[in-house]
Order: C-alpha cells, then structure tokens, then sequence
C-alpha cells in the first residue's frame, strides 16, 4: 500500500481511493489487533497519514466486519488520523449492519462518513450489472466525489 501511495504522490495525485483493510494475514504472526487501530502502529496507516500531509486526499473503505463479534471494527490504514474511513448505509441511509464500527482503539470516532453500499446497483465486468454490498463500494463513491472538489 505504502509503495502505491508513494507511487502516486510522484505523479502528482490529489485523491488516493483503496477499498481494503489490514488485519489478518497468512502469517497469523503479521495479524492486527484492536489494540493496533490506534492510527499509529500499522505501516499501512502510517504511510497513508504521511500521503495525506503531502497533501493527498486519503480515502479507505472502513471494511464489512461489522456482524463479527469478534472484531467488528475498521481495518487499517481507516484507522488514520488523516485518512477518510468510509463506512456503507443503505439506500434509506440507515447503516449497514455490515458496515465497520468505530471508535479506534485510541477513541477517534470513525468512519468519518459512509455513502450507499447496501443493495446498490454496480456493474459486474463489461457488460453485466447487478446489485452489490460492501463498503468497498462506498469508499469509490466519497473519492470521486471528493475529486470533483479538488
């Protein structure tokens, strides 16, 4: 994620969308805790606050864990101090129940703001549409929107 993001400041983005969150890994040694949501410990959010004091609109899908007991909140890099975590509602605006919770382990309240991601009509490869869930459909949607603003 980190060498993306440096990738992208050399040529000159405004607005960094990724839909993905860090907390397991092959290696269980590698997984995160909710301890580690404290928007200073991962790499992943370290480098994407870094992005965002360069100036980049950092946006990352606040993940759908929501329904798990055991860890229902966001994923890194969402946990960042600069960084827009973007969480899902549905097409009422009532959260998903998929939808990650905040806070962060340190007390920041996130997601920062959700978009529509439950029952939202996506395209599925060239030529197929259909209706999709997932906050990974809610980050593009802020990103884009925040484009526009930049």
């Amino acid at each position: 994620w980190v060498s993306a993001a440096e990738f992208a400041d050399s040529v000159g983005a405004d607005v960094i969308n990724s839909s993905l969150g860090y907390i397991d890994f092959d290696n269980p040694l590698f997984n995160h805790s909710y301890q580690d949501m404290n928007g200073a410990t991962n790499v992943s959010t370290r480098g994407a606050d870094r992005a965002a004091e360069k100036g980049i609109v950092v946006v990352n899908s606040a993940g759908n864990s929501g329904n798990d007991p055991d860890f229902p909140y966001i994923g890194a890099p969402a946990d960042g101090f600069n960084v827009l975590s973007i969480g899902a509602v549905d097409p009422d605006g009532v959260r998903a129940s998929f939808s990650s919770i905040g806070p962060t382990y340190d007390g920041r309240h996130k997601p920062t703001i959700a978009a529509t991601g439950q029952n939202t009509f996506v395209a599925y490869g060239m030529s197929d549409a259909g209706f999709g869930n997932g906050t990974s459909f809610s980050s593009p949607v802020i990103a884009g929107m925040t484009a526009c603003l930049v």
